[in-house]
């Protein structure tokens, strides 16, 4: 079942239930990190991150349910790694990612293509806790979708600012068509 809770005026935030790593309806799987990445989206990233499976003790932890490698970006020595994917086309209006273990610290920002950015911290991806707890808590996962109202996003970079880490897999969107 889906919970709603809005983010700010332009991003409604929601979850597709616990453990679901399948894309929410009208979405589309862009990036797997198994090595599959969507035609007419590129990836790019700054260290520190990990690709792969399994976890490491007080660095990442591998979210339950996971098909296979996923991304685990992370905080070391006062540098925050970044993961960003962004549309070569139209756009998306919505965006969404099995993430795992959410903390506080993880972050998402929004890259709008009219210019200007949303940034949503694990509080506000949470809706103040609401949807699911950002305690860092390894045994949980979920599928947390954004909707942008309608607005179109160029790209979406995802952080862990200050501590370990921010994990997801299965990246998805919904596509403006192009004209």
């Amino acid at each position: 079942m889906a919970a709603a809770g809005s983010a700010n005026a332009a991003v409604t935030v929601s979850i597709l239930g616990d453990y679901n790593s399948y894309a929410s309806a009208g979405q589309t799987i862009v990036q797997d990190f198994d090595g599959f990445l969507a035609p007419g989206y590129s990836f790019s990233s700054s260290a520190p991150i990990y690709v792969g499976t399994g976890s490491s003790s007080g660095n990442y932890a591998e979210p339950p349910g996971t098909p296979g490698q996923y991304i685990a970006v992370q905080s070391a020595g006062g540098v925050d790694g970044s993961a960003t994917l962004t549309s070569l086309g139209g756009g998306f209006t919505a965006f969404s990612l099995f993430m795992g273990s959410p903390d506080t610290y993880n972050y998402i920002t929004i890259n709008w293509a009219g210019g200007g950015s949303t940034t949503l911290d694990g509080n506000a991806l949470s809706n103040g806790g609401t949807l699911f707890t950002t305690t860092g808590d390894q045994s949980l996962a979920y599928r947390v979708n954004l909707d942008f109202g309608g607005q179109r996003a160029q790209s979406v970079m995802l952080q862990s600012i200050g501590s370990n880490a921010f994990e997801s897999d299965g990246w998805a969107v919904s596509a403006v068509p192009e004209p």
